[in-house]
């Protein structure tokens, strides 16, 4: 079954948030907390948050973008899980991005007109392994399936390069799993050809992320 959570309305289109399941039907309910727009799904195994939030705006380099919107993701497993849940971030048109690369993030930019880029950011591999060494809203049996056999990096990854976007498809949860991952995204007018403001916007940890949650709820 296909489940568009939301939907964001960038300069270059149209980006989806949808989740991806062969079995599994989701019932949804909304609500708000501050600036935080929560959406919680039900399925027969577990329960899906997503929150949606606004990027800190003048990003903390000082520079500010034109929009942004995050949505952070937790997944509570209470049982095995019988199937493989799977999300989409992408734009609903095909339209092709580069991939732009930074510490514990994968990222692709999309340039309109030469003079307009937006950021779709999400955790690299290196930092999902690293997260589930420590078990930090990541299973700790993911480090192994994760992690090269004989070096301490990853050479594995949950989540795909598409050319419009990415996508995470996480392996059945076991009972008591919690997983926890998101997707940033940025736009802003170009103002010279090494403009990387809406590259630092999305280059996020999962720490990072929270604290601006937590913001915006206050806000």
């Amino acid at each position: 079954m296909n489940h568009q959570i939301r939907t964001y309305k960038s300069e270059l289109g149209e980006i989806e948030l949808t989740i991806e399941s062969k079995g599994y039907e989701f019932d949804s309910t909304e609500q708000k907390n501050g600036n935080v727009n929560i959406t919680t799904l039900i399925f027969e195994d577990g329960i899906i948050k997503i929150r949606e939030f606004k990027l800190p705006n003048p990003i903390y380099s000082g520079g500010k973008i034109e929009n942004s919107i995050g949505w952070s993701i937790l997944i509570e497993s209470l049982k095995d899980n019988e199937d493989q849940i799977s999300f989409k971030c992408q734009f609903k048109d095909q339209i092709k991005g580069d991939i732009s690369t930074g510490e514990h993030l994968d990222a692709l930019q999309f340039i309109k007109n030469s003079n307009y880029d937006l950021h779709i950011g999400t955790e690299d591999a290196e930092s999902i392994m690293w997260r589930a060494n420590s078990e930090n809203y990541m299973p700790k049996r993911f480090f192994k399936l994760l992690r090269n056999k004989h070096k301490d990096y990853a050479d594995k990854h949950f989540t795909d390069y598409c050319e419009n976007g990415f996508q995470t498809k996480w392996p059945k949860l076991l009972a008591g799993e919690v997983v926890k991952f998101h997707f940033l995204i940025a736009e802003s007018a170009l103002t010279n050809e090494n403009d990387v403001r809406t590259w630092l916007a999305v280059e996020k940890r999962i720490e990072e992320v929270e604290q601006i949650i937590e913001d915006e709820k206050a806000a």
